[in-house]
């Protein structure tokens, strides 16, 4: 994990595989989280068929409850985003918040859900769920996780300013910043 977080994908995707490795050959062991983190170094080098193989394992391995099943459902809704299958990744970014405990869930996926919205059009509906994830941060006194993820969402709401305006962009977000987060997944699945 630390060679993922460094960014030092090969090293990480090679502690991955022994540790798999080891796992099969002992018969125990968490597969289903190896074969999400695969999924998201995969992902991260933007290998996108050995990151949906990755992740479907781990959901084909799993309990179908199991919390790693909601992290390989973002991790196959966050490829389809980013091919531009806005569809696909709906409907999998939902899957995940049907099974995602509120207080486990991670604030960015509502925010890539968010990308998704607002990809299809639905700018008005988008901007509450990252309002609503901007004032969950300012109560846990927590900042965004890396620079990418600060990069991704500063130009997401850059646009969701410009095709709303700005008076229309401040009435929403203040709508956003009152709801908990409860509602926020009430809200988001309103939408899926």
């Amino acid at each position: 994990m630390v060679a993922e977080s460094a960014g030092d994908y090969p090293q990480a995707r090679a502690h991955f595989e022994a540790s798999l490795a080891i796992c099969r050959e002992i018969g125990q062991g968490d597969t289903s989280s190896l074969y999400g983190s695969l999924g998201s170094v995969a992902l991260a080098e933007k290998d996108y068929a050995a990151a949906r193989a990755y992740f479907e394992q781990a959901i084909a391995v799993a309990d179908p409850y199991d919390r790693y099943n909601a992290g390989a459902l973002c991790g196959l809704a966050e490829i389809n985003r980013r091919e531009g299958d806005y569809p696909a990744a709906r409907a999998h970014y939902a899957q995940a918040l049907r099974l995602e405990e509120p207080g486990a869930l991670p604030d960015i996926l509502l925010e890539q859900y968010a990308s998704v919205l607002s990809a299809e059009g639905q700018t008005r509906q988008a901007v509450p769920l990252c309002a609503a994830v901007a004032a969950q941060r300012e109560a846990r006194n927590i900042t965004q996780s890396s620079a990418d993820h600060a990069e991704f969402l500063n130009k997401l709401l850059a646009d969701l300013r410009d095709q709303l305006g700005e008076a229309e962009f401040s009435t929403v977000w203040q709508q956003g910043r009152a709801m908990t987060l409860k509602q926020t997944i009430e809200y988001a699945l309103e939408w899926a």
